[in-house]
């Protein structure tokens, strides 16, 4: 965490900064103020990273993905969202309906299979899924690489 020094003598405080008030912000207190940052460090970690990702919900709609997996489908973010898994993106949708109540069922799953891309072509690919939960709401996060340059996921 980037601490500035304290104006009253100098060492590093992690206060905010005169005219921010926390308050304002929705922000409690120092531990807030760290998860903030936490979680936006997180995300760009996530939209940033070589490795495709993408979140599905329970009932199977896609809730986020980053910027390789939009590489990897040829896909706009707005366009996969408004899609499901299994169906929308799968090279083969029975096996992939089959896999998706396996992931919800088990909580996790690996594997390789295929995503249809938008210009038409199929992408074989390694995929790892696991169940997660925020607010008490389970969530899917599914991490997705080309076969055809990367290795399976070693779990």
């Amino acid at each position: 965490m980037i601490r500035a020094p304290d104006p009253s003598n100098g060492t590093p405080s992690t206060k905010l900064p005169a005219g921010y008030a926390a308050e304002s912000l929705g922000i409690g207190g120092r531990a807030d103020v760290e998860s903030m940052v936490q979680q936006t460090l997180l995300g760009d970690a996530w939209e940033n990273a070589a490795v495709a990702v993408a979140v599905f919900s329970e009932d199977g709609r896609y809730i986020a993905c980053n910027r390789a997996f939009m590489r990897l489908t040829g896909y706009e973010r707005d366009e996969i969202l408004a899609m499901r898994v299994g169906v929308d993106l799968a090279a083969d949708p029975a096996a992939n309906t089959e896999l998706f109540h396996g992931i919800v069922g088990e909580g996790r799953a690996t594997g390789t299979g295929g995503l249809r891309q938008k210009d038409g072509g199929l992408v074989t690919v390694h995929f790892w899924a696991i169940e997660t939960t925020a607010a008490n709401l389970p969530f899917f996060i599914t991490l997705y690489r080309d076969a055809g340059t990367a290795p399976p996921f070693a779990l």
